[in-house]
C-alpha cells in the first residue's frame, strides 16, 4: 500500500482557505500543537476523520520539519521547540535504532519513550499493522529533520542535526546519498537508488553542519543538470523499471522526475524557466541551488 507522506501543510491551507475568517495556516499550525498535552510532540499529518486507517494517527516526520521551520520563522518558538524535542527523543529513543537514524513517520500527538511507531489495526487479518514506509527511513525526510533542528539554533538541536547528518554520511552513503531504507527493522530493504531531490536535502544540511561530503551529492545534482530543459531532471525513484540512478549516469529525462521538478518551480517561482546551457554545469546548478534554498 503507498502512503502519501506530505500532507500537513497541505490539509492547514485547505482548511484555512475554506473561511475567509480562519486564522493564518502558521497560526493553525501553532494551534494543532498547542491542543496537544504540554511537552515534547508532534503534529498529525491527515488532521481529518476522513483519513483512512493507515493515516488516522500519523506524523510524518518531513511534515513536521516544515512545521517546526514556519512555526519558528514566524516566531512561534515555543511550539516549534516541542516539535524539535519531540525529534530529539525519536532520535533517542527508538524500539530498535540507535545509529543516528529517524523514521519517516511518528504516532502523532504526545511524544514518549520508547517512541511510538503509528499503526492501525486490520479487522480482516486480525493484527495490528505497520506501514513498511512509515516505519523506514527515506534519506531525503532524515535530511529535512537536520535542517529543521539548525533552525532552532540551540546547541543540543545542532549537536542532534549532526548526528543525523552522521548517519546520512555513513549508513546511507554509496559515493553520494542513497534513497535510504524500506520496511521494519531489522533487515530493511536498502534503497540503492540516488535521487537528485534527496541529494539537494543532504547536501544543504552537510554543508551546514561542515562536512566535506556536501560537495560530493552536490556534484551528482549537477551531474542531472539537463543544459536544455534546465533544472528539470531529479532522478526518478523505480529501479523496478531499471531506473537506478548512480553517481555519473547521464540526466534522465523520466517524467516520474515530476514531483521533483514541481518542488524546485514552486521555490524558484514563475521566473525558473530553462535557460542556455552555461560553459559548464556548475555555474547553472548553483544558481538553481540559491534560488532553492533562500527565496
Amino acid at each position: 500500500m503507498k502512503i502519501p507522506r506530505r500532507g500537513l501543510l497541505a490539509s492547514f491551507l485547505l482548511a484555512t482557505a475554506a473561511k475567509a475568517t480562519s486564522p493564518s495556516p502558521v497560526q493553525a499550525i501553532a494551534a494543532g500543537i498547542d491542543a496537544i498535552p504540554a511537552g515534547p510532540a508532534l503534529l498529525q499529518s491527515y488532521p481529518t476523520p476522513a483519513a483512512p486507517p493507515a493515516l488516522r494517527n500519523v506524523a510524518f516526520v518531513y511534515d513536521n520539519a516544515l512545521a517546526l521551520i514556519a512555526l519558528q520563522a514566524a516566531g512561534y518558538r515555543a511550539q516549534a521547540s516541542r516539535i524539535g524535542d519531540a525529534l530529539l527523543i525519536a532520535l533517542d529513543h527508538d524500539r530498535f535504532w540507535h545509529d543516528g537514524r529517524l523514521r519517516n513517520a511518528y504516532r502523532a500527538g504526545a511524544m514518549a519513550t520508547p517512541a511510538p511507531l503509528p499503526g492501525f489495526w486490520n479487522p480482516t487479518a486480525k493484527l495490528w499493522s505497520e506501514d513498511a514506509y512509515q516505519v523506514g527511513s527515506a534519506s531525503g525526510n532524515v535530511a529535512w529533520a537536520a535542517l529543521a533542528l539548525c533552525h532552532l539554533r540551540d546547541q543540543r538541536y545542532t549537536d542532534a542535526a549532526r548526528r543525523l547528518v552522521s548517519w546520512l554520511g555513513t549508513t546511507a552513503w554509496d559515493r553520494g546519498v542513497i534513497g535510504g531504507f524500506f520496511g521494519e527493522e531489522p533487515n530493511p530493504i536498502r534503497q540503492n537508488w540516488h535521487s537528485t531531490e534527496q541529494n539537494l536535502d543532504a547536501a544543504v544540511v552537510m554543508r551546514l553542519a561542515g562536512d566535506p561530503k556536501a560537495a560530493t551529492c552536490f556534484a551528482f545534482v549537477a551531474s542531472q543538470f539537463d543544459p536544455v530543459r534546465g533544472p528539470c531532471s531529479p532522478s526518478p525513484t523505480r529501479r523496478r523499471r531499471g531506473a537506478d540512478r548512480s553517481p555519473g549516469s547521464a540526466p534522465t529525462t523520466s517524467p516520474r522526475a515530476a514531483s521533483a521538478i514541481a518542488k524546485i518551480l514552486t521555490a524558484c517561482g514563475p521566473k525558473a524557466q530553462p535557460k542556455a546551457p552555461s560553459p559548464s554545469p556548475k555555474p547553472a546548478i548553483m544558481r538553481w541551488r540559491r534560488n532553492y534554498w533562500l527565496r
